[in-house]
């Protein structure tokens, strides 16, 4: 087995996936384990299997049959979509502590009109961990009822997750916003 490196595309040239091609991406913030990608095309644009491994001993033993040529180029992939997460000077400024707004053309069902709907969006620094993120989204502007909550590890990406989860349609208001890791919902007053 070779050597498993994150983040970066891979070619399987011998195992049970022979001719796939692989992301491997370290998940442990949001699921505690790791995510494998597997495509037949080297651009992750076709049908793209994803796998969970629940720790490293998982993932070691997952791969153990694998022979990965490494590509050395670096990849990303949103987690939920299969697909590449591209990163360019398109992708959002980071903003700590600020609310940031999405709004996407929606229907609730294939009856209902379309119509404009909001996600808003915060990002805090993890007071458990140096160089990791914690991203708050919310349909409400307030942040009140439900908010769905990610941790990221560094700031690549978090740029990335920004790219892929929050694209052109994407605005940062000036708005302060302190999010209690706890109880994820706003600390009204002084923090």
């Amino acid at each position: 087995m070779s050597a498993i490196r994150l983040s970066e595309k891979g070619y399987i040239e011998a195992g049970e996936r022979e001719g796939y091609y692989t992301v491997v991406q370290d998940d442990r913030a949001r699921t505690g384990g790791y995510l494998i990608f597997l495509c037949k095309s080297p651009e992750f644009d076709g049908e793209v299997f994803d796998l969970w491994a629940e720790n490293e001993e998982f993932l070691a033993r997952m791969l153990a049959d694998s022979r990965i040529r490494w590509l050395g180029v670096p990849l990303f992939l949103h987690r939920g979509f299969n697909r590449p997460v591209p990163l360019d000077e398109e992708a959002p400024e980071i903003r700590i502590g600020v609310k940031g707004v999405r709004e996407i053309w929606a229907r609730r069902d294939l009856s209902s009109p379309r119509r404009v709907e909001s996600r808003y969006l915060t990002i805090q620094a993890d007071p458990a961990a140096p160089d990791r993120y914690i991203v708050y989204t919310s349909e409400s502007p307030d942040f009140g009822g439900r908010v769905r909550v990610d941790r990221i590890a560094g700031e690549e990406a978090l740029r990335r997750y920004l790219a892929g989860a929050f694209p052109k349609s994407f605005r940062w208001t000036d708005e302060p916003v302190t999010m209690d890791p706890d109880t994820k919902q706003p600390i009204i007053g002084p923090a």
